[in-house]
């Protein structure tokens, strides 16, 4: 391989050199101006007898802030696979790049042709490293730029990794757009996939029901205030298993005497599934048949603000739950207070809803929690009670507080009213779970704060009943 002196200003930084940040070259330059290049660098020519450097960039850069009109170089014959491969590893070797500019530069190896594996074998990485850098090369990189120089996000490789999680490149970057900071994008990471296992659950209660009710009609969620309601499916299919979700369907579907229903209707609304009918109705008056359908449309209203309610607790408790099993860590530099004063808040939050903190029940709210996960529960009699005496202080506080989700809901499950000081008392809890990533989104603070739609049809039938 021949070198020869080039000069400078015929040769070129190469477009795709993985490395876009050169640093401070500003020593370089001096050692340089004062020794000269000690190291060549390495070309490509071009078709225009110019030529692209391939390795030396910061070297190509420093010399021309010398004043040097020449440089040695080799040049050598590369395609362009070839070429962004050795760009990729000379600068692996020297550490000199940052995680993105690996994924970028793994990316456009993959797009050159080369296999992951190929790619583990000539960097160096692991191959779980090399998937790990392209999934985050697919991220929508000016966002991640962003995120990454947002001192409050506090982002980090762990953070993006559970980003792959979610298969749909389009929902990642949604996600990591909508978070706050990295415990609020743990925590949009896993609702995303609730939502989405959820989905998956009520495609196959629906289902159950077209085989259990042939003539049932699936309707769109907003046709559903045209019907009286029967049931809703939600929590009880969460983790059962196939069998056990036919028992429950089959339990709710028995409930409605289909002889009395002229028409038997089922829609997905707030992540359940409405059962509802219209019954045969016998001969009355107009002003009997309005006040009958104000009635059902009140039943209505109650039932859905009651499930809403629960729909949203329900969220609130499994994230709890999900707590108490060491899923999500606290971060107290998110809320910016100290661990004492969070503690003294959780003090208060206990107070508010008064559950028994004795041993035995913490063990038992434990034990509730395992099997109602369908979580392997062992023989040993002692079990809970170890686990329960190892967690740490704020750990045991919301062991005590999962207990309490039914003192949650804020509407009234049979007058519909809403309980403003229920609500005051979950928004706290919700606070407080804010240290660990938990939000709620619009849809669901508008419930939980009264200020749904609902409640207002609710005083107008009200009114309209009693006027």
């Amino acid at each position: 391989m021949k070198i020869k002196n080039i000069e400078i200003r015929k040769i070129h930084s190469h477009p795709d050199n993985p490395r876009k940040d050169l640093g401070d070259i500003t020593e370089l330059s001096q050692s340089i101006a004062e020794n000269g290049i000690m190291q060549n660098l390495t070309v490509v020519e071009r078709e225009d007898g110019e030529y692209t450097a391939i390795i030396g960039h910061r070297r190509l850069a420093a010399a021309l802030k010398a004043g040097l009109d020449t440089v040695p170089c080799a040049v050598v014959k590369m395609d362009e696979k070839e070429q962004q491969s050795t760009m990729l590893c000379e600068n692996m070797q020297r550490s000199d790049l940052t995680v993105y500019e690996q994924a970028q530069g793994f990316q456009m190896m993959l797009d050159l042709g080369s296999t992951e594996d190929e790619i583990a074998e000539k960097t160096g990485f692991s191959k779980q490293t090399v998937k790990h850098r392209i999934n985050l090369a697919k991220l929508d990189q000016k966002l991640l730029k962003e995120k990454n120089a947002d001192e409050n996000f506090q982002m980090t490789l762990k953070d993006m990794y559970e980003l792959e999680r979610v298969d749909d490149i389009d929902k990642r970057n949604e996600i990591l757009s909508n978070a706050n900071d990295s415990l609020n994008l743990k925590y949009l990471i896993n609702d995303y996939l609730r939502r989405k296992e959820r989905i998956v659950i009520n495609k196959k209660v629906i289902e159950l029901l077209k085989e259990l009710i042939p003539e049932i009609e699936i309707i769109n969620a907003k046709e559903g205030s045209n019907y009286q309601w029967e049931s809703a499916i939600f929590v009880e299919t969460r983790n059962a298993t196939d069998e056990e979700m036919r028992k429950i369907v089959e339990t709710k579907i028995n409930k409605i005497d289909q002889s009395k229903c002229e028409e038997i209707v089922a829609y997905e609304q707030y992540d359940q599934i409405y059962i509802k009918s219209k019954k045969v109705e016998q001969e009355k008056t107009a002003e009997e048949t309005r006040k009958d359908e104000l009635r059902k449309k009140r039943e209505n209203i109650i039932n859905e603000l009651k499930d809403c309610s629960e729909a949203v607790v329900s969220k609130s408790s499994d994230f709890i739950e999900d707590i108490i099993l060491g899923k999500y860590e606290l971060n107290l530099k998110e809320i910016g207070i100290t661990e004492e004063i969070y503690i003294s808040k959780m003090w208060k939050m206990l107070t508010m809803y008064g559950p028994d903190i004795s041993e035995d029940n913490l063990a038992t709210n434990l034990e509730d929690i395992y099997d109602y996960r369908n979580m392997e529960i062992p023989e040993d009699d002692e079990f809970f009670y170890e686990k329960v005496g190892n967690m740490p202080l704020i750990q045991q506080m919301w062991l005590a507080i999962s207990e309490c989700t039914l003192q949650m809901a804020m509407y009234d499950s049979w007058s519909g009213k809403y309980r403003e000081r229920r609500a005051e008392k979950y928004l706290y809890v919700c606070d407080m779970l804010t240290a660990y990533g938990f939000s709620l989104d619009e849809d669901e603070e508008n419930i939980v704060k009264g200020n749904c739609n609902l409640i207002e049809e609710l005083k107008q039938i009200d009114k309209e009943l009693n006027g």
